[in-house]
């Protein structure tokens, strides 16, 4: 007896389900990983520099080294309120692309502050997913990499007075301050150097012109209480304006009020985001991994007919 003949077409179709399936998937891929790469950037260690962490760790193997640098610490901050290094308005413009050598090159007092090297502290700021080490002056170098002190601020070490931490609104894949305006009243910040951590409470936020007379009196050494100030450019992107938040030092107890901001929602979102895609992707194999050789064996032209009356076909032969 003759062999049916095929239906070459209909045989092909499981091939291009599958492939369409996996095409599916690999568009997802790509979209997601678009999606999440600039939060992905910023939760992943940063080679030039590292994580805050590893400097936090780096600096808690020599307790009394930490204890001395401290004290040094607390009198250059005192000295700096009777002799500041530039009297207000003359607050130097840090975000400006034609600034000058920054004068705080030259003190080698400021640069010997809190263990020298390339950075004095580390900033957290779990809510937003900040988590950043600070380094010596807001020079262009310096913020292209990270945060930086503010030179002839306080150092952010809980002395009264006020210090100055500058970033950038996203450098690259990296975001830096770029979430910075999301902070609201009651948000936590930290700040650690030498083993000594720091409670912020953000207060407020305000955007400012700059070289303004505001700006100035925003990042001077002066102020009415222990207060940290965060200074970034606004909008993001653009150097036209400034943001400034401004934090109060606040009660160790804060830390465990707090103790929900140290999950940031956008990095839940994240997690959130690749769970979904993992069972995607696995039910996506499964449906193309099922059985399909029935349909290769179609006679061209024959509908399908149900099991039962096709055995009775072949009985009756």
């Amino acid at each position: 007896m003759p062999s049916d003949p095929i239906d070459h077409g209909t045989a092909m179709k499981p091939f291009w389900t599958r492939w369409r399936r996996i095409r599916t998937a690999g568009a997802a891929v790509i979209g997601v990983i678009v999606a999440i790469m600039p939060m992905a950037a910023d939760a992943l260690p940063y080679a030039p520099i590292g994580t805050a962490q590893r400097y936090a760790h780096a600096t808690e193997s020599d307790v009394t080294s930490q204890r001395r640098r401290l004290r040094e610490a607390h009198g250059y901050n005192h000295d700096l309120l009777t002799n500041p290094p530039f009297a207000g308005g003359e607050a130097p413009n840090v975000f400006a692309e034609d600034a000058r050598t920054p004068s705080w090159r030259s003190d080698e007092r400021y640069l010997n502050q809190l263990g020298g090297g390339n950075h004095m502290a580390s900033i957290r700021i779990p809510s937003i997913g900040v988590d950043l080490p600070i380094g010596h002056g807001a020079s262009a170098d310096v913020l292209a990499q990270g945060a930086g002190h503010v030179y002839g601020t306080m150092l952010p070490i809980g002395d009264q007075g006020n210090s100055v931490i500058a970033a950038h609104r996203g450098s690259g894949a990296r975001l830096l301050f770029y979430r910075l305006g999301e902070l609201r009243a009651g948000s936590l910040v930290y700040t650690q150097s030498m083993g000594r951590t720091v409670i912020w409470r953000v207060e407020g936020s305000e955007t400012v012109t700059p070289g303004s007379t505001r700006e100035s009196e925003l990042i001077t050494p002066v102020s009415d209480g222990t207060t940290l100030t965060l200074y970034t450019c606004d909008p993001p992107g653009l150097n036209t304006g400034r943001l400034i938040v401004r934090a109060r030092m606040a009660s160790q107890k804060a830390e465990l009020r707090g103790i929900r901001e140290h999950i940031d929602p956008a990095r839940l979102w994240l997690m959130a985001s690749v769970g979904i895609l993992a069972v995607y992707l696995v039910t996506a194999f499964i449906h193309s991994s099922e059985p399909t050789m029935r349909h290769g064996s179609r006679r061209i032209g024959t509908p399908w007919k149900n099991s039962s009356s096709h055995r009775r076909e072949h009985s009756d032969e």
